[in-house]
């Protein structure tokens, strides 16, 4: 595996994604999304997001892309899991259960 190449991210979609981790900063403090926080908190998130795009709202209240919100919470559950700073709240019958 060769090192990352950050060049491969898209740079327009990163920058939108900044706007909003930006904007929940300065809303709830910077880093809070590291906090112990439930993962369905930000999955919730990104699925009322996903609907409101799907419906054709491309922004929400807070002026910023539907889709870049969705990254936004993607990242922060990944960085969560991976640095295992997360409550798992998950359903634990699916926690074993590959869904095709």
């Amino acid at each position: 595996f060769r090192s990352p190449g950050f060049s491969n991210i898209p740079r327009l979609a990163l920058l939108e994604v900044a706007k909003v981790m930006t904007n929940g900063a300065k809303e709830y403090g910077r880093f809070n999304y590291s906090g112990m926080i439930d993962i369905t908190r930000l999955t919730d998130a990104n699925e009322r997001h996903l609907n409101k795009f799907l419906v054709g709202q491309d922004l929400d209240e807070s002026g910023f892309h539907h889709l870049a919100h969705m990254a936004a919470n993607a990242l922060m559950a990944l960085d969560n899991y991976l640095t295992g700073n997360f409550n798992d709240d998950r359903n634990p019958v699916y926690k074993s259960k590959q869904l095709n």
